[in-house]
């Protein structure tokens, strides 16, 4: 992960080819005693998970993507 600008309660980073994602950015939020975050972001996967919540069965449904070409127009 490259750290592209961090300034007071904001940074911008760019996650690496391969980087695990939100493992990576959980540890960089950590080294910084960061107890609280949210993100917006950009780019593109090889593997994502997405998931939602159904709320008649009460439980998360999940479903996996795979592709050497996945792109992520906004993350939430």
């Amino acid at each position: 992960m490259k750290v592209i600008q961090e300034k007071e309660g904001y940074a911008v980073l760019r996650f690496q080819k391969g980087e695990a994602f939100p493992e990576a950015f959980e540890i960089w939020l950590k080294e910084r005693g960061v107890t609280g975050a949210f993100f917006y972001g950009i780019g593109g996967a090889v593997k994502i998970r997405c998931g939602y919540y159904q709320l008649s069965a009460k439980q998360y449904q999940f479903q996996e993507f795979s592709s050497e070409h996945l792109e992520i127009l906004q993350k939430v």
